[in-house]
Formats: structure tokens, C-alpha cells, sequence
């Protein structure tokens, strides 16, 4: 599984903004579920087609091991990471835990978690797919969230 949270303090350049914005917002439920869709839309599907660039991290190639099962098992071609589609569709799934301020996303896949992180027992080299390293999320999402939140307040202090 893997377990992703969204905190209004993620980014030490965009602090600022999100606390000012944070203070005004008393609850971001509507938000968050809205986040949620651009997240796993937007985010989650160009983390499989730049194969974890926007999470910071070109993927690793496949090893020449498992090329050739995948081969043999007549898998060549496609996208990397997806056989069956299964970890993708729990990708874009997630389930949400959703509070005034706070949103967890929980991929419920164990495929998904090993290749999230990686497997030293299973040699399989981490390949973000879901969010940052750290369990952050990228800029792009941040800055969604932010323009998000702004137009929030703009809508509600009218």
C-alpha cells in the first residue's frame, strides 16, 4: 500500500502563500475532492507516460532478466509498468481520507507499493509512479492546489 499525504506545509518557497491561505480556508473538503480528480488524472497519468519524471525520477530501464520473461510471455511493447493494468486503474483510484485540513490518498495495490519504493529482496529498483520520494507531491500539484485555494477565497469573500 502505499500512503501519500497532503499537508498545507509541503514546499519551503510556497509556505508563505499556503499558510495565508490556509488561515482564510476553514475547510478544504471541497477542495480536496476536487484535488483528488486532477491528481489522479493529471499527475498519476503523466507519471506513467514521463515514467516518473515528474516526481523527479526517470524510471530504470527493465532488467534483461525480466525483459525476456516478458517476452517469452508474449508482454513486448506497451507501457512500462503495466501488464495487467491493475496498479495503474489502483493508482487512479485511490482511497481518500478526507478531513477540514487534510487529504490522505491510499493506493491499495501491493504491486504498486513495491515499485513506489522498490524491493531489495525482489531487486526491483524503486520507480515513482504515485508522488515524491518523500511522499510529497510535485510542484505542478502544488501549484494547482495553490491557484485552487486562491480562487476558493476569491469565490467566498465576494
Amino acid at each position: 500500500m502505499i500512503d501519500v499525504k497532503v499537508e498545507m506545509k509541503q514546499y519551503n518557497k510556497l509556505i508563505n502563500i499556503l499558510e495565508n491561505l490556509s488561515k482564510r480556508i476553514k475547510d478544504m473538503r471541497p477542495i480536496w475532492k476536487e484535488f483528488v480528480k486532477y491528481y489522479t488524472s493529471e499527475i498519476v497519468e503523466a507519471g506513467f507516460n514521463t515514467r516518473g519524471k515528474i516526481f523527479g525520477e526517470k524510471w530504470a530501464n527493465y532488467s534483461p532478466k525480466y525483459l525476456a520473461w516478458r517476452r517469452k510471455k508474449g508482454f513486448s511493447g506497451g507501457q512500462m509498468l503495466i501488464l495487467s493494468g491493475e496498479m495503474k486503474a489502483a493508482a487512479k483510484n485511490p482511497k481518500t481520507k478526507i478531513k477540514k485540513n487534510n487529504l490522505q490518498m491510499l493506493v491499495q495495490d501491493k504491486k504498486a507499493a513495491v515499485h513506489q519504493f522498490g524491493s531489495r529482496k525482489k531487486n526491483i529498483p524503486a520507480r515513482l509512479h504515485f508522488a515524491k520520494k518523500d511522499s510529497t507531491i510535485p510542484a505542478r500539484a502544488l501549484m494547482w492546489l495553490i491557484k485552487r485555494m486562491n480562487k476558493y477565497v476569491q469565490d467566498v469573500e465576494k
